[in-house]
């Protein structure tokens, strides 16, 4: 979540702050960022809720997997996009996903939950998967299908974790 409320003051403020870091930032969309007109004033500041990018052979794909704010309408996530952005392998080395509702949660439309995953693993390159939504830090080390996942803190807890990727692999350090 960038915001609690959804308000335009709050999305002034938090670019205000976060334009400050001498690194440039990149925005996931959370349920909180949804409320009221919230949704809207994301896009307009930050674009598309549903983007990717590619940095050292690193495919960085950012989804929105709010659900809830989306009456678990069958829409959110959109897998179509998702494996769309995943099946051109032979451009990027790694896929790193980026959303803010992991599918183990319950605000994640079950109903996607075994597609999203089957999407996941099908191409093989799916490295990490990062996720805030519980707003405390969890690392669920690789199974059955070779993804990590990995929820971040929220910003009240005052840590933050730092990923470090390089080739096929990741290290992760909590910063108090």
């Amino acid at each position: 979540d960038i915001v609690d409320f959804g308000t335009q003051e709050e999305y002034i403020w938090m670019h205000e702050l976060l334009s400050s870091l001498n690194y440039p930032y990149v925005a996931v969309t959370g349920n909180h960022d949804l409320i009221g007109n919230g949704g809207e004033i994301y896009n307009l500041m930050y674009g598309d809720y549903n983007f990717s990018f590619t940095f050292n052979g690193n495919k960085f794909i950012y989804i929105n997997t709010c659900s809830r704010e989306y009456n678990f309408d069958n829409n959110v996530p959109d897998i179509q996009w998702l494996d769309n952005e995943l099946s051109d392998t032979a451009n990027y080395k790694n896929a790193i996903i980026v959303c803010h509702v992991s599918h183990f949660h319950v605000d994640f439309n079950s109903e996607l939950s075994d597609e999203y995953i089957k999407v996941l693993r099908k191409y093989k390159k799916v490295l990490l998967s990062i996720n805030g939504h519980v707003h405390d830090f969890r690392f669920i080390a690789p199974g059955n299908d070779n993804i990590s996942y990995l929820n971040t803190y929220s910003t009240s807890r005052e840590k933050f974790v730092l990923i470090k990727i390089w080739d096929t692999n990741f290290s992760y350090e909590i910063i108090n």
